[in-house]
């Protein structure tokens, strides 16, 4: 009786999972490049893609960082344009960022990095901004409720034609702000900063600041490349393991055709041998499936799902297609319904 009654409340935990997704949920986006300007977060509510402008363009040529492609925004003026929407304007709450970055360029002027405003005929907005400022000092500027720039500068500076983690966290509640210059838990600085702010209206630029120029479209050019940028209201979604596998993001017009919940995640081996149950949620069935990739890519499990049920458990046993028992790590979860797909990262601890 006791095992029976475990196993329905882990069902009905699953299952009202499906319910609670948004307030698990984050704002902002990431921008691998691997799938283009596609945002390819799984924190965030909106598919906030961007459009390359002014000779911005992927490459996929040494010097990579993070997957196969990057951003090269060496032409003048070259940046991606991401358009206005709730999902990347953040007020009065936590904000986080973070990227690799290689700059051409560093000290004697700003640069930014990315910038959420405008700069148009001297008046300028910046909900959020990240740039290396005039002594190479990593920059976090937002302007507060008077439209008065708010400036945090780390204590470490950015050297040139170099490959190097960025990372800024500003926690609204506690009135601190983190940088980071390693893609590690702990801050290279914490500082005071307390402005309050407001979202704008205008678009979310990285590369530059927008301005309303056309022969000029950006001020203050970031030259260089950009990999894996990541903004989310969360500081575990900033940090987490950098992965070789380009999540992919599937919107589909409402209601949502894929639902699915993973619990427990992370899955700890000395509690459960790291075995995981996937509640999935079905509103067309076709031809389902169940894959799970390591962060290599590879598929080391894929499962066709049984039955014409809407609602659907899968239990996975942490071992690949051969019946070995795979390592702890990060692994990615993907159900595929007649080309339609839903990935959602796992985590094996010890």
């Amino acid at each position: 009786m006791r095992i029976f009654s475990s196993i329905v409340i882990l069902q009905i935990l699953l299952i009202s999972a499906f319910t609670n997704l948004a307030f698990t949920q984050s704002k902002g986006g990431q921008w691998q490049f691997e799938n283009n300007g596609n945002d390819t977060a799984e924190w965030d509510t909106t598919d906030n893609s961007g459009v390359l402008e002014s000779g911005a363009f992927y490459v996929n040529s040494n010097p990579s960082q993070e997957g196969s492609y990057y951003l090269n925004l060496n032409n003048s003026y070259s940046h991606l344009k991401i358009n206005d929407s709730d999902d990347i304007d953040f007020k009065n709450e936590n904000i986080g960022i973070s990227l690799w970055i290689n700059t051409k360029e560093a000290g004697g002027s700003n640069y930014f990095i990315l910038n959420k405003g405008i700069d148009a005929g001297g008046q300028k907005t910046s909900n959020y901004a990240l740039r290396i400022g005039k002594s190479k000092n990593l920059e976090l500027l937002i302007r507060d409720s008077n439209n008065k720039a708010q400036t945090a500068v780390s204590s470490f500076i950015i050297e040139k034609n170099v490959w190097t983690f960025i990372a800024v966290y500003y926690d609204y509640d506690l009135k601190k702000v983190y940088f980071w210059n390693q893609p590690t838990q702990n801050p290279v600085d914490t500082l005071d900063y307390d402005p309050d702010f407001s979202d704008n209206a205008d678009p979310l630029t990285i590369g530059g600041r927008y301005t309303s120029d056309p022969s000029a479209p950006v001020s203050y050019h970031f030259k260089g490349y950009i990999d894996d940028v990541r903004i989310s209201g969360r500081v575990e979604d900033i940090l987490s393991p950098a992965t070789h596998v380009a999540l992919q993001k599937d919107y589909i017009n409402p209601p949502m055709s894929i639902k699915m919940g993973i619990y427990p995640n992370p899955s700890s081996i000395s509690e459960n041998n790291g075995n995981v149950s996937c509640a999935i949620e079905l509103n067309n069935i076709n031809n389902p499936s169940i894959s799970i990739f390591n962060v290599l890519g590879q598929r080391v499990m894929k499962r066709t799902l049984s039955g014409f049920d809407k609602h659907q458990i899968v239990q996975w046993n942490r071992k690949d297609s051969q019946g070995n028992i795979l390592p702890t790590g990060t692994y990615f979860v993907r159900i595929n319904n007649a080309g339609q797909k839903l990935t959602k990262r796992l985590m094996i601890i010890q």
